[in-house]
């Protein structure tokens, strides 16, 4: 078997758990303007924010305009008014809170830094946000670095990403590294098309 000296990880349903982050935050958001977010409410949100974040990994739609559009599209979907600038602020900032790592997350990342692997973050997500759960999570003391997409100013999957990673890691040959993530399009395909190695985490059983 390959050894990788480098494992590149994304974040959010690869190592946090964002959908028990994501549930609490918009409770909370929704609750600050009198609304109730049931399952309903969930389910339509998660479609409108699945269909932007596919633009933003296309390019078209940039990050700042989807956190908005996403509440804005969503509250015209229920018909109910808001600012949409507001909820989202009050969403990151729900969010930034939920620090919670999927089941056995920590323990890889502690064996993988024991055995002397370099371990970064590669992520889409936004910075503040990210950087506030990582403090939080444990998991900083493991980890040589953290790449967001806000940083370097593309997303994954575009080449670009990868080749912010490749030059802060120079040390290492794009061969020694492995991509792991959820995302077929963002991580697989991304790191794919960059010339790496990767290892779809996929524990729902997707197609």
């Amino acid at each position: 078997m390959k050894s990788y000296r480098v494992f590149l990880f994304d974040a959010d349903e690869t190592l946090f758990d964002f959908q028990r982050a994501e549930a609490g935050a918009l409770a909370s958001a929704f609750a600050s303007f009198g609304f109730d977010c049931d399952a309903s409410v969930c389910a339509q949100y998660h479609r409108l924010n699945d269909a932007l974040w596919k633009q933003l990994e296309t390019g078209a739609v940039t990050k700042e305009a989807l956190q908005w559009m996403r509440f804005q599209q969503l509250g015209d979907a229920l018909d109910i008014r808001f600012d949409p600038h507001e909820m989202n602020r009050r969403f990151m900032q729900g969010l930034s809170e939920g620090a919670f790592l999927l089941d056995g997350a920590a323990d890889i990342c502690h064996a993988l830094a024991a055995a002397g692997k370099t371990l970064c973050l590669v992520t889409n997500g936004t910075g503040f946000v990210q950087r506030k759960r990582f403090a939080r999570s444990g998991l900083a003391p493991d980890f040589r670095a953290v790449f967001i997409s806000e940083d370097i100013g593309v997303p994954k999957p575009q080449p670009a990403f990868f080749e912010a990673v490749f030059r802060a890691l120079p040390e290492f040959q794009p061969a020694e590294m492995l991509v792991v993530g959820d995302s077929l399009t963002a991580d697989i395909a991304g790191g794919q098309a960059a010339g790496l190695d990767t290892c779809w985490y996929n524990p729902h059983g997707k197609p």
